[in-house]
């Protein structure tokens, strides 16, 4: 929640001379006009964050995060993340407004919820998006490797995540990543890259006897 922070004051005395600038949004993600679509009561099990646009208050928004089913409450109403019919992620922000002097800018949020949509590759599920890759240390095993790619399971929540493509790592170990040999090899989910949050994997996996890393990957259940 934005805190006050003792300038509104200060910020109202500058009305007067300034000029505006309309931000929407300012802190990520595509803003939409106004607050439209998705009103409270998403698409997933209910918000376990509720965040306040506090109007006249000095800052840029808020932090949202895709993994986190979050509300947003303002003189326009309360939203709640959803999904929408393309997979992507529909988030809410409160919108700023920029209020300058000769001196300086600041943003001020006018206190109405604006909508963003968050790009999850279609990987968007009950307000979330789903990552396309394991956490650190996860056990993986692989279930199956054929000329489409490669199945990896979590060992204890049974989550699958298919792959088209591999990196072997140690290619010279004479164990190989995409061989029959790799069915049923168990290793812990190491290194990933910063796509797997849209829903697009690329995450290594220590095994005892070779290092992959796994390319174009997405949740398979």
């Amino acid at each position: 929640m934005a805190k006050r922070d003792g300038r509104r004051g200060r910020v109202l005395g500058l009305v007067a001379a300034a000029w505006v600038v309309v931000m929407a949004g300012c802190s990520g993600g595509a803003a939409g006009e106004g607050g439209g679509g998705g009103a409270a009561g998403g698409d997933g099990g209910g918000p376990t964050k509720t965040h306040e646009c506090w109007q006249g208050v000095t800052t840029y928004g808020i932090s949202t995060n895709p993994y986190v089913v979050e509300a947003v409450k303002g003189t326009n109403g309360t939203f709640v993340d959803h999904c929408d019919e393309s997979g992507h992620l529909v988030q809410y922000n409160c919108e700023s407004t920029m209020i300058c002097d000769p001196q300086a800018c600041e943003p001020i949020l006018t206190g109405v919820v604006v909508e963003e949509v968050f790009d999850c590759k279609g990987a968007c599920k009950a307000g979330v998006c789903e990552r396309g890759c394991p956490e650190a240390d996860v056990a993986l095993t692989v279930v199956s490797v054929d000329s489409t790619g490669t199945t990896l399971n979590d060992a204890v929540s049974g989550t699958g995540y298919t792959c088209t493509s591999v990196i072997d790592k140690n290619s010279n170990d004479g164990w190989a990543c995409t061989g029959a040999e790799a069915v049923g090899a168990t290793g812990k989910a190491g290194e990933s890259t910063g796509s797997c949050h849209r829903g697009e994997g690329a995450f290594g996996v220590a095994f005892p006897v070779g290092n992959c890393f796994y390319l174009n990957c997405a949740r398979s259940n």
